[in-house]
């Protein structure tokens, strides 16, 4: 939209500060966007939310529709705060650009050595101590070698916090229905929602195996190998 708007949307990819502003808007956009799933169903959508729901997990506040009702004053004082963020964030940003922009510049040898010495102090200080150390360079390595081979780690993150909801959803089915699940039939929002999930997983298989296809199909680049070729006018 802004490089439709816009009136040199030539520039665009190449320094223009109104494509800068717009992809960082839409960045901060996001954020907002993520707590609504996170808030009302408990569902993080983006490694954020997942830290977000952490916290919220370690003390002891459970998501979910009843969260408005229950913790009010939670849901206002989170609200305040984001709008405080923003302000201080601008005020940062216009005091400090100078400042990023060296960081920014920064061997990333040097960024990530300090990015590392800081998360290892932070999880010594914890009460976790040696053993939380532990834990986070084995997550971290994981992590690591997740992203290589091509994995989700937000799908990951996701799991590990709606596993333990999930069996203790099953259990909770398997009592109401004394472990006979054709009694699920005389719910109809339950056949409902079961409806939506395996839609949605046709949808996603569907679309994976779109792609697949098309990238299968598509045309490969030929290659042509140095002094492989032959002067045909000779």
């Amino acid at each position: 939209m802004a490089k439709a708007s816009s009136k040199g949307p030539d520039s665009f990819g190449k320094g223009n500060l109104h494509a800068i502003a717009a992809a960082e808007s839409v960045n901060s956009a996001v954020v907002g966007a993520n707590l609504i799933p996170l808030l009302l169903l408990g569902i993080p959508s983006s490694v954020g939310a997942a830290l977000a729901n952490s916290a919220f997990m370690i003390r002891g506040v459970q998501l979910g529709p009843l969260l408005f009702s229950d913790q009010g004053r939670l849901i206002y004082g989170l609200f305040g705060a984001m709008v405080m963020t923003n302000v201080i964030n601008l005020l940062i940003g216009q005091i400090g650009l100078r400042v990023w922009i060296k960081v920014v510049s920064a061997p990333e040898s040097m960024i990530y050595a300090s990015a590392l010495l800081l998360c290892i102090v932070g999880v010594s200080i914890a009460p976790g101590g040696l053993l939380g150390m532990a834990v986070m360079l084995v997550f971290a390595a994981l992590g690591y070698f997740m992203t290589v081979f091509g994995y989700s780690v937000v799908i990951f993150i996701i799991a590990f916090f709606l596993g333990p909801r999930f069996e203790m959803s099953v259990s909770q089915s398997l009592a109401i229905t004394n472990g006979d699940l054709s009694k699920i039939n005389d719910y109809p929002i339950a056949l409902a929602l079961l409806f939506l999930a395996a839609a949605a997983a046709a949808a996603a298989a569907a679309a994976a195996a779109a792609v697949w296809w098309l990238a299968w199909n598509s045309p490969k680049p030929r290659t042509e190998i140095p002094g492989d070729r032959t002067d045909h006018k000779r």
